[in-house]
């Protein structure tokens, strides 16, 4: 039964992923604490270094936000655009 369950999954496309998907979800904390760090000129470097994480780790903790200067306000909420 199992295997009937995942070959019949693997038919409509949830192999690789959800067929659909949903848009993923962002922090708005997150994008105003990188708004205040980039502020004062910190770069993503800078902000892994001081995290002692490896810019890879940084880069898919914030998404592949953009780095410093590119916030903007839309529709009443902040978000980070590249």
């Amino acid at each position: 039964m199992c295997r009937t369950v995942c070959i019949e999954l693997g038919k409509r496309g949830y192999r690789s992923g959800e067929p659909i998907g949903v848009e993923r979800e962002t922090s708005s904390i997150l994008a105003q604490v990188l708004t205040a760090l980039w502020s004062k000129k910190l770069t993503k470097n800078e902000i892994a270094d001081a995290l002692r994480i490896p810019m890879g780790e940084l880069e898919s903790l914030i998404f592949g936000l953009a780095g410093p200067g590119r916030p903007h306000l839309s529709a009443g909420r902040m978000s980070l655009v590249s």
